[in-house]
């Protein structure tokens, strides 16, 4: 396989599982108490994501945190998750950015910032393949589906940016007995 066809077909991948399987990993995470803060959710994902690439055996391809985008101070940006790829002569070319947010119920204003700084680094980085904004919320009043139709809609200029909405409390499978969850959620995140 020729390096132009191997990179393709790495991308494509990487790109499937974050847009499918990542989706039902992350939401097994939330009913599972493992995502109480963004923090949280930055770790699972990148957890997540680390071990797909190496069970793939996928080369030359890494997963970074809050990767320092930019020449200037002033303009730099740090996406919470860059995925990389390291070239054969050692440059490293950022393929996919992944923004995160986690918060108890929607707030459009928390979402329009990041989607702001992904569009800024797409408009920097032409060569980006694709950025993802990745969202977990507790919220019974919308499901995923309408919560990131209304991300995508808060989108005007971001240009390859897919919206993922991790809310199990707004799906109909999970279990209306959802106080008991919400108490125990409360005080993981009371914690802090």
């Amino acid at each position: 396989m020729i390096n132009l066809e191997k990179y393709i077909y790495n991308r494509d991948l990487i790109s499937t599982f974050i847009e499918k399987k990542l989706k039902r990993k992350l939401m097994n995470d939330q009913k599972e108490f493992k995502i109480t803060s963004e923090g949280d959710l930055q770790s699972c994902v990148y957890y997540h994501i680390r071990k797909f690439i190496k069970q793939k055996k996928i080369v030359n391809w890494y997963v970074l945190n809050k990767l320092s985008m930019g020449k200037i101070k002033d303009s730099k940006k740090f996406p919470d998750i860059a995925i990389v790829r390291m070239k054969e002569k050692g440059e490293v070319k950022p393929v996919f950015l992944i923004e995160l947010k986690e918060d108890k119920k929607f707030k459009p204003k928390r979402v329009k910032n990041d989607i702001k700084k992904l569009s800024d680094l797409v408009k920097k980085f032409k060569k980006l393949e694709k950025t993802f904004f990745i969202y977990a919320v507790l919220d019974e009043k919308l499901t995923q589906k309408e919560i990131e139709d209304e991300i995508t809609n808060l989108k005007p200029n971001a240009r390859c940016m897919v919206p993922i909405a991790i809310n199990m409390m707004g799906e109909k499978q999970f279990p209306k007995h959802s106080k008991n969850y919400m108490l125990k959620i409360n005080k993981l995140r009371k914690l802090r």
